[in-house]
């Protein structure tokens, strides 16, 4: 079953910038598939393969343009952007709770890490805001 499922979304996560900019002509789409783009790609205990998890990103990466990160901060896709950061946040935190050791979780958990960190340095502003909301 797991060979089977990260197969089907490899096939569909091949082209993320493609299916990215398909999706983004649908405004209505934009903040259920980051929520759940964000969900997989932090959900480290899952049976996703690795290669599914960073295609699964590439496609979260795809639906933030940095031009529009690099305007005011009043704009959807700051809000879209900030709820993203949210969602992955709490979803790591739900998943750590159950923990896990083996190598394979491990290997994992570095792609989710690694894959929040590249979300929170490409707006360190929203980041620190967020940061110290977690913090306290």
């Amino acid at each position: 079953m797991e060979d089977s499922s990260s197969t089907l979304l490899g096939h569909f996560f091949k082209d993320s910038a493609a299916i990215a900019l398909c999706c983004s002509a649908y405004k209505l789409y934009h903040k259920k598939l980051a929520v759940c783009l964000a969900s997989l790609v932090m959900d480290y205990c899952n049976k996703l393969d690795k290669a599914s998890t960073v295609l699964a990103f590439n496609i979260l990466l795809h639906l933030f343009p940095k031009k529009a990160l690099a305007q005011d901060e009043s704009n959807e896709i700051h809000a879209l952007f900030e709820l993203t950061l949210k969602k992955m946040h709490n979803e790591f935190t739900r998943v750590s709770k159950f923990g896990g050791g083996s190598l394979k979780i491990m290997d994992k958990l570095t792609i989710s890490q690694n894959c929040f960190l590249e979300m929170l340095a490409m707006q360190p502003k929203t980041a620190y805001k967020l940061g110290f909301l977690f913090i306290r």
